[in-house]
This record gives structure tokens, sequence and C-alpha cells, in this order.
């Protein structure tokens, strides 16, 4: 079972009291993906909306991602996206989004798309409980278990299964994270699928950087 989630920027010149005329705010920076918190709730039963320490609730929120099987691997843009393949599911991506600053339960969106014809391959939204990573941890881990891709939107090069549709396509991975209290971050990568060719059954590609040697 799947479990996911779901800027204003002015331009313009402005005069102050003087007759003085301020330059144009600039309106090509990257906008903040975390959302900051004024001032904390207590930490008390919402309802089954979660709970959250007052010393993990005033810092903003954030997302790291990582994927793969049994080992996850830390995600970095240009880098790898691995394939995960079991008898039981078949092909499948795993994430391990680590979420940090928000209440233990939180809304996750997870959206993949193809970079190269931009079908949308996975969007899907759900409500996580989020596990402590240690105790006393302010940050909480997730799973997401993403098995039914979208493929439809990809060109038809003989592919006979969902491995051999995704290899060594280029895609873009976002996933965001919100709470109870409004609570947000984001984090979004371009990644290169990959799988290893043991598990494929026939070539895949060497993962991003790698020789193959």
């Amino acid at each position: 079972m799947i479990a996911m989630f779901l800027s204003l920027a002015c331009t313009g010149t402005t005069t102050n009291d003087t007759g003085a005329t301020s330059p144009p705010t600039d309106d090509t920076a990257t906008p903040d993906t975390t959302t900051p918190v004024d001032e904390c709730l207590e930490p008390i039963d919402t309802g089954g909306e979660g709970t959250i320490a007052e010393e993990c609730c005033f810092d903003p929120a954030t997302v790291t991602l990582y994927g793969g099987d049994d080992e996850p691997m830390l995600l970095e843009e240009g880098g790898a996206l691995p394939l995960a393949y079991s008898p039981q599911y078949g092909w499948e991506l795993l994430l391990f989004p680590k979420i940090c600053q928000t209440r233990n339960l939180a809304q996750v969106r997870a959206l993949l798309s193809d970079t190269a014809t931009g079908a949308v391959l996975v969007d899907e939204t759900g409500t996580d409980p989020l596990y402590p990573d240690a105790e006393g941890s302010c940050c909480g881990d997730d799973f997401l278990l993403l098995s039914r891709l979208d493929t439809s939107g990809l060109p038809d090069e003989g592919a006979t299964s969902l491995g051999a549709a995704l290899c060594d396509r280029p895609v873009q991975l976002t996933v965001q994270v919100t709470d109870a209290d409004g609570r947000a971050a984001s984090s979004s990568l371009r990644l290169v699928v990959w799988a290893d060719p043991e598990a494929m059954g026939h070539a895949c590609g060497d993962a991003p950087g790698d020789t193959g040697e």
C-alpha cells in the first residue's frame, strides 16, 4: 500500500516617503521549500493527528530522500534511483523519506515524472505515520512502496516489463510533506532509473557514474 502528500513573488518598484524609488525585487531566487514555525503547540493529543515534542517544532521542517532495497541509499541529484525486485511483488520503487520537525503523522505526496517526455509515472498522496529514527529524535522515517507506475506515456521501445520500460530513463522525483500545523517541506531530485542487471535478467546499464568495471 502506498502512502503519500502534497510562493508568490512580486516585482515592480516602490517609493518611500522621500520620493526615492527602490530597485525591483529579485524574482529569480529559488523559493525556500521549508516552512518555518513561529511558535510551538503543546505536545498534546490532537484527535489522531499525531503529536510533536516542543523541542522539535522550532526549526523548519525538512525531508531527505533515500531509496533502494534492504540497505537504502541517500538519493542525490543526478544519481541513480534504484529499482527493486521481489518474486512476490515484481518490480517496484522503494522510497524511505526521512522527515524532520513535523508531527508524527503527516500527509505525504510522491510525484515521479519522466523528464524526457513529461509523462507522470506516479502522483499519489496519503497520510503516513512517521516512526522515530532514534529515541528522542526530531526526525521520523516513512516508507513508500511505488509499484503501480503508469508507463503508458513512455515510448514503446520493445519493453516487456516495468523494469525494461524504466531502465536508464531520466526522471524527476518530488516528495512533499505537510502536517496538521501547516509545517511543510519538499525535496525534488533529477535521477536516472537503474536496476541490477542480474536482477533484471538482461542488461540494464550501469548506475550513473559507474564504469561497470
